[in-house]
């Protein structure tokens, strides 16, 4: 009995390599997630070599006795016997498969990688014209654009991370993007003149017009630096 149900438990991870092994990965880091299961597994292998051999001798002394096994024990020891055989199939299987996207996911990195110096450059663009622009009234506006801005700069530095990320992963010299730096560097004055101006504006008629001694001197100075 405790053969039969080595055996069973045999056959289950036998189905549980045979189907993780044949997922598709959709990402870089799915990727490298199958590739370093397919590196345990090739070390477990020899593991359960062994159990099937034993599984399958104590099988022939059954079989050479004469003992009846039923037909849901019995199919699962007939397995064992070409289970070896269809899992280094397998696994060679989802080598060359994991090859071919590793070439797929290089290439879409290096793609990446210049889209996302493109864009890059198109941010630097959008901070030079909008530090050009003036314009109390639309404090607003100018506002909400600061805010767009600032997101799309945090998208990019994000996205930066994420393709260094996977440089790692194929083993490549990291890239720096020290227009990220830049272009933060350039913005930020900006931001906060901006965020000043937003401040005064939203606060300058209850300081014009309030009662002068209800002004919170200490909330005055705290928005102007």
């Amino acid at each position: 009995m405790h053969v039969l149900l080595m055996a069973i438990v045999t056959h289950c991870r036998f189905e549980e390599i045979t189907t993780a092994i044949n997922q598709e990965p959709d990402t870089t880091e799915n990727m490298n997630a199958l590739t370093k299961y397919l590196l345990t597994v090739e070390q477990e292998l020899p593991t359960i070599q062994q159990q099937i051999d034993a599984s399958c001798r104590t099988f022939a002394v059954l079989e050479s006795s004469h003992y009846q096994l039923q037909d849901g024990p019995a199919e699962v020891f007939w397995q064992l016997r070409h289970w070896p055989n269809i899992i280094h199939g397998e696994v060679a299987a989802a080598r060359d498969r994991l090859a071919g996207y590793r070439d797929k996911y290089r290439l879409q990195l290096q793609a990446d990688q210049q889209q996302l110096q493109a864009d890059l450059l198109q941010l630097q663009e959008d901070v030079k014209e909008f530090t050009k622009l003036g314009g109390l009234p639309a404090v607003e506006e100018r506002l909400t654009a600061v805010q767009d801005l600032e997101e799309k700069l945090e998208e990019l530095a994000k996205r930066s991370e994420l393709y260094q990320a996977r440089e790692d992963i194929f083993k490549h010299p990291k890239t720096e993007y020290p227009l990220l730096q830049q272009i933060s560097h350039a913005f930020a004055p900006t931001a906060s003149m901006w965020r000043m101006a937003g401040e005064l504006s939203r606060h300058l008629p209850d300081w014009m017009d309030g009662p002068f001694t209800e002004i919170d001197a200490e909330a005055v100075a705290a928005n102007i630096d």
